[in-house]
């Protein structure tokens, strides 16, 4: 198997297809601290590019979903500026109808009270 230490015929140890000795020495000269660092780094170098392009896609869809947010909101404004518009003009000729009623009403009084006079 590839992941395990095996022999070769020059007795030469290897793992991962690398000398046991090189990977001895190369901890050696970098360091743990610098190798872990070095394999964070890899780790960032190879997964930030796909969570950034998803972020951007986020920000994208959510820029997208404010406009017909906003849109919507617009048109709901019309609408209710038009719904205002309506009970304005309604209140005004309900008014209007009111004091026609009242006037019929005081000319039919006046002339019941003439009819009844007689």
């Amino acid at each position: 198997m590839d992941f395990m230490a095996d022999e070769n015929e020059n007795t030469t140890v290897k793992l991962w297809g690398i000398p046991i000795a090189s990977l001895v020495s190369m901890v050696q000269s970098f360091g743990i601290p610098t190798l872990f660092m070095i394999f964070i780094l890899y780790l960032v170098w190879s997964y930030l590019p796909p969570v950034a392009t998803a972020h951007i896609e986020l920000l994208n869809k959510t820029g997208n979903t404010l406009e017909e947010m906003d849109r919507t909101l617009k048109d709901y404004n019309t609408t209710i500026q038009e719904f205002s518009n309506l009970g304005k003009e309604t209140s005004r000729f309900m008014k209007d109808a009111t004091q026609a009623h009242t006037k019929a009403q005081d000319s039919l009084d006046s002339i019941e009270t003439v009819i009844i006079k007689k």
